[in-house]
């Protein structure tokens, strides 16, 4: 195993320091016992999922495998072991996700910010930290040409976990929202202005407003996700979508071809 290429490869993926260190480790503990280099698929399988660990170091050990094996460009993943009593995310309906989008609150001001939360999350499938950092220069937009003919779109310059910036295409139309809000509402430089406490405690509001008592943030962020899924988009784009490291994260094996990410997530049009 070349992990001194491993290495340089997570720094150019934009990996932090952190992250890089924790991985290294791991495989460095793998490499005393198999070349993933050179071991079979199965093979792998076979030796990680018998190990004698927790299940907690054991996933921890099947991330550094699966993102070594991304490193190689091998298609094949581990799955992560769920642990007894493991629930599945509850993603809300489109029933509830056109409630919460319908909320009213006390005052008018409280009614339009938490109806932009919640139209970020849905269309954006930011984490709760990316969204509370969102600034107005965050905003951008760009021409993508393919095929001879030329595209604007438009993102949301977002930087998410491990100080790594991700470009999240969202739609004019959301764009326009959030100048509209902005322009009423906002808080120079940042389109809201408050930390991750202050934005559950408007999420309870919205929760009791609605009836819809089991959402949160990052239940927006699995509504997209599982959107985008059913629309046909490729599970690589989806993983960089979201800003995951790893596809395991996304979903167990990486399916379909390595697609642009604004041409698949956005229904684009030729300016």
């Amino acid at each position: 195993m070349n992990l001194e290429r491993f290495e340089l490869w997570l720094f150019s993926e934009q990996y932090s320091p952190l992250t890089v260190r924790k991985y290294l480790g791991l495989l460095r503990i793998v490499e005393r016992d198999v070349d993933l280099d050179v071991l079979p698929d199965l093979e792998i399988a076979r030796y990680v999922y018998e190990l004698d660990l927790s299940v907690a170091a054991k996933n921890n050990r099947i991330k550094a495998v699966n993102l070594y094996l991304r490193y190689l460009e091998r298609s094949y993943r581990l799955k992560l072991i769920r642990e007894k009593g493991d629930r599945d995310y509850w993603i809300p309906t489109p029933k509830q996700k056109k409630k919460l989008l319908a909320v009213e609150l006390k005052t008018k001001y409280q009614t339009a910010r938490a109806r932009m939360i919640l139209e970020i999350l849905f269309e954006a499938g930011l984490r709760a930290a990316e969204l509370c950092s969102l600034k107005m220069d965050s905003v951008k937009n760009k021409v993508l040409s393919r095929d001879g003919k030329t595209y604007r779109v438009y993102y949301l310059d977002v930087k998410g976990k491990g100080n790594k910036w991700r470009q999240v295409p969202v739609s004019f139309e959301l764009v326009s929202k959030i100048r509209d809000y902005y322009r009423y509402y906002g808080k120079d430089p940042y389109i809201f202005g408050f930390s991750t406490s202050s934005l559950r405690n408007i999420l309870r509001f919205v929760k009791e407003a609605t009836g819809v008592n089991e959402f949160h943030a990052h239940a927006a962020r699995h509504y997209r996700a599982v959107e985008l899924y059913q629309k046909g988009v490729n599970l690589e784009t989806i993983r960089k979508f979201l800003g995951h490291s790893d596809i395991s994260t996304t979903q167990i094996y990486l399916k379909g071809s390595k697609g642009d990410i604004f041409f698949e997530i956005l229904d684009l049009e030729e300016e």
